[in-house]
């Protein structure tokens, strides 16, 4: 039997959003209004800060749909999992929901 996962209809990309309190804010107001999907890349350089985010506003991983990409620079197979790895530990998650090619 086939697990079918529901991708939200609607979601925040964070690029350009600056680390720190705007990120702190952005996501805090998002999740309360009903953000669940969350999107961000390695080339936005701003995963830890969206980790941080999501940790500092209580924020149940389990309740987001949590999305990242793969900067171009770091496709290949064997680049793609150490680099996966490296933006599960920036997002401060054990897992990805989607993990795109950029």
């Amino acid at each position: 039997m086939k697990e079918y996962i529901s991708i939200p209809q609607i979601g925040l990309g964070v690029f350009k959003i600056e680390p720190g309190a705007q990120m702190n804010d952005v996501i805090k107001y998002a999740y309360n209004i009903g953000y669940r999907l969350f999107d961000t890349a390695q080339m936005y350089h701003n995963e830890d800060a969206l980790g941080n985010a999501i940790q500092a506003n209580l924020i149940d991983r389990n309740d987001i749909f949590l999305i990242s990409k793969v900067d171009n620079s770091n496709q290949g197979y064997t680049n793609t999992i150490t680099s996966f790895y490296d933006s599960l530990s920036k997002l401060k998650t054990d897992y990805l929901d989607a993990f795109l090619i950029h």
